[in-house]
């Protein structure tokens, strides 16, 4: 009898054992995906886009409000350098009035393209602010080369 109690113990371990071993592990299960609010994502987008279009809207005042600023400094220099060349005599008034005309040009071309600058919205402010920049450049070279000679 103690032998078969031995047996029998010994079958029932075996199958115990035999069970856990075959066994296959639970697979582990996915990560959980974080649910999407998307009309909070819609919300946070607009905000974005808002936020972008106002640094954009700011950036596009300051640059006209330095160009602005930059076309009166040119005028009251043009102005100064025609009383330098009406002081110098006849001749330097001469020659500057020809100066002149072409500044006269430049300046007015200038704060044309300074007045399309402003009307312009912010889609079209990239091609626009090209035309400003070589005009405000233009204006420039032409008063240091003027003021190359009368100063």
């Amino acid at each position: 009898m103690k032998a078969a109690r031995v047996t029998c113990a010994l079958l029932a371990a075996g199958m115990l054992w035999a069970l856990g071993c075959s066994k296959e592990a639970e697979p582990a299960k996915p990560p959980q995906r974080p649910e999407v609010d998307f009309a909070k994502v819609e919300e946070k987008a607009a905000e974005a886009a808002k936020a972008a279009r106002e640094v954009s809207a700011q950036r596009r005042d300051e640059a006209l409000q330095q160009a602005q600023e930059k076309l009166a400094t040119l005028q009251k220099q043009l102005d100064e350098l025609r009383q330098k060349a009406q002081a110098k005599g006849e001749e330097a008034a001469g020659l500057f009035a020809e100066a002149e005309a072409d500044l006269k040009e430049k300046m007015d071309a200038a704060r044309e393209r300074l007045a399309e600058a402003r009307e312009a919205g912010l889609e079209a402010w990239g091609d626009v602010t090209e035309g400003l920049s070589k005009a405000m450049g233009d204006l420039e070279e032409a008063y240091r080369r003027a003021a190359e000679k009368f100063n």
